[in-house]
Parts: C-alpha cells; sequence; structure tokens
C-alpha cells in the first residue's frame, strides 16, 4: 500500500474480488468499508471518530513508555510491570 499527504492510498494490482477494507488511526476509531476490484479503481471513503480509549490502541511498549517516572514508587511500579 502506498500513501500521499492527501490521504489517498494506491494498492498494487490486485485480483478482482470483494475485499472488505479498513482505516485506522491512533486516536480515532476503526472505520470499515467494502471494495470490490472488477477492473475499474475503485474509490472507498472513511469517516473515521475520535476515540475514547486510545490505550486499546497502543503496543505494549508504548503503554509502558507512558507511564510516569518521577517518583520511586513510579519506577518500581514500571520495572515491576516489565518483569511480568
Amino acid at each position: 500500500m502506498y500513501s500521499q499527504a492527501d490521504g489517498h492510498f494506491f494498492f498494487p494490482e490486485m485480483s478482482a474480488y470483494n475485499y472488505k477494507v479498513w482505516a485506522q488511526a491512533i486516536g480515532l476509531e476503526r472505520g470499515d468499508s467494502k471494495a470490490t476490484l472488477s477492473g475499474d479503481t475503485p474509490r472507498v471513503h472513511f469517516t473515521l471518530a475520535d476515540t475514547t480509549d486510545i490505550i486499546r490502541q497502543l503496543s505494549g511498549y508504548q503503554v509502558l513508555a507512558s507511564l510516569p517516572e518521577n517518583t520511586r514508587e513510579h519506577r518500581r511500579g514500571k520495572v515491576l510491570l516489565q518483569t511480568m
């Protein structure tokens, strides 16, 4: 998949088929759609709503990195989480 700054994405040549497609970005809910490839270039539009639960979208490393380290207790808590 290739993308441009204006939000357009381009895929390499694919077989004619009915595809389920989705888009997601950190901080936004996932948007689902369908694309039918049959020779013409299909256009699929997504509207992504703000999410209220960003933590589910982050990797374990990102969650751990976001935890505070400003006190000895915070640092100790991060060490304990890393060793679990």
